[in-house]
């Protein structure tokens, strides 16, 4: 609702314990006698236009408050600067993307200091900067989420030597940090977008407890050292994408069989192509390994995978002419893939349509830019959820099949560009409701 509502009678709510006006369009400032609302437990304003204090004064008297949410207002500098200790302890406070304005002090508010009882804190896409106010850890024994995620907080993070054994998530992701000294009974971490040391890859091993970590585009070089992975058996989620890291995956890689997701895309990891280092993980779901290096074995490694993968994303891959470009044989192997890209290595042979076959919940379809030839030839097996197809830039010849049509009822992308295709254009093309975009051009 776009709600444009005058706040007189507010003074009166003095029952009020929950609010919520939250996406609307409210804008100014609250009023005075919002102060009044001290029965408030629970207060969302979040996506509107209002003006909040960065004192925080319009909430100060309001003793029962637990929980605040102000997500995407403005936040404002008083012509004074309001200083007065919060009646309020909360449990959740809730306030990103609230400083849009470069010139506004980008100093935390103050209130925080005074916070002894939190357990969510979220005060990301802000322009807060100074040193992570790991404070808020040491202050409130029961935090379990910490976001600081898209500021500009710098220097080395160096978390508190105390355990705190109720924290399970820390994003300090896309900030100016160097380096980090992180508690090892942390579930989360994300740390995307930061400058860190690749020391904290030797001690890896310490997260015994650790389920996500995300260490993104953060500037970390050389090999995963061979000791401390093989004791992360809880990991359900790596992100060490966009970095320099290179060689051989550790042989200990085997041991983190609770893993789920996998993305070590845009490094100089050499990949075996028999994929022997995941081939133990029962519970992989999601494997990206984009512009990394495949590479032949001394012996080729033929084992049935455990894994059964939902997602596979390896474009280029293979950059050496003389690497044999057959497929890699796990995938022979798959039964329930959605996402296939299999983009720009120099895989060669005919159309692995197959993958179609075997994989009756598959919707992408990606082989653009190979050395795939021969005729196209298509299942005639239907297979509803097909929605994008990619064979551009391969070697395929002859017609393109007057079924491409029947297999595939709601295809909306088929890209077939680049090809050595002749005769006509099936006519059944003109018919498929569902396609949106149809590339046939030479060029």
């Amino acid at each position: 609702m776009n709600l444009f509502i005058k706040f007189s009678g507010w003074c009166d709510l003095r029952n009020l314990e929950e609010l919520d006006v939250s996406e609307n369009a409210l804008e100014g400032m609250l009023p005075h006698c919002f102060s009044n609302l001290t029965s408030l437990r629970e207060l969302d304003i979040s996506r509107n236009h209002f003006q909040i204090p960065l004192s925080f004064a319009p909430f100060a008297n309001l003793s029962n408050l637990k929980a605040l949410s102000i997500n995407e207002n403005k936040m404002v500098l008083e012509p004074s600067f309001y200083t007065s200790i919060p009646k309020f302890q909360l449990e959740v406070i809730s306030l990103p993307k609230c400083i849009t304005s470069q010139q506004l002090s980008c100093k935390l508010p103050t209130f925080l200091y005074y916070q002894y009882d939190l357990r969510y804190v979220d005060l990301s896409h802000n322009n807060f900067s100074g040193t992570v106010p790991t404070w808020l850890l040491v202050n409130n024994t029961k935090l379990e989420d910490l976001i600081l995620k898209g500021n500009s907080f710098t220097g080395p993070l160096s978390l508190p030597s105390a355990p705190n054994s109720k924290v399970s998530l820390i994003d300090i992701s896309q900030n100016k940090l160097q380096d980090s000294n992180v508690s090892s009974s942390l579930e989360e971490i994300y740390l995307d977008y930061s400058t860190l040391n690749t020391n904290i890859l030797q001690s890896i091993g310490v997260f015994a407890s650790l389920k996500t970590l995300y260490l993104s585009d953060c500037g970390l070089i050389g090999p995963l050292p061979n000791q401390g992975w093989c004791d992360l058996r809880n990991l359900e989620v790596l992100d060490v994408s966009e970095n320099a890291l290179e060689g051989m995956l550790p042989h200990c890689f085997s041991n983190l069989t609770s893993l789920r997701e996998l993305d070590i895309s845009r490094n100089h990891f050499q990949i075996p192509l028999s994929f022997a280092p995941f081939a133990n993980l029962s519970n992989l779901k999601a494997l990206s390994i984009n512009e990394n290096k495949m590479v032949l074995e001394p012996s080729f490694y033929t084992s049935i995978p455990k894994f059964q993968l939902e997602v596979i994303s390896l474009p280029k891959c293979i950059t050496s002419q003389q690497l044999s470009c057959k497929l890699p044989t796990f995938l022979y192997y798959q039964y329930d893939l959605r996402y296939v890209d299999l983009s720009h290595n120099n895989f060669s042979g005919t159309v692995p349509t197959w993958l179609l076959v075997n994989n009756t919940k598959l919707e992408d379809l990606i082989l653009k830019g190979n050395s795939f030839t021969g005729p196209l030839s298509l299942p005639s097996a239907p297979n509803s959820k097909v929605s994008l197809i990619d064979i551009s830039q391969n070697k395929l010849q002859g017609q393109i099949p007057t079924n491409v049509c029947s297999p595939f009822p709601h295809l909306s992308h088929l890209f077939l560009s680049k090809n050595a295709f002749e005769g006509d254009i099936p006519p059944c093309l003109s018919g498929m409701k569902d396609l949106s975009i149809l590339d046939l051009s030479n060029y």
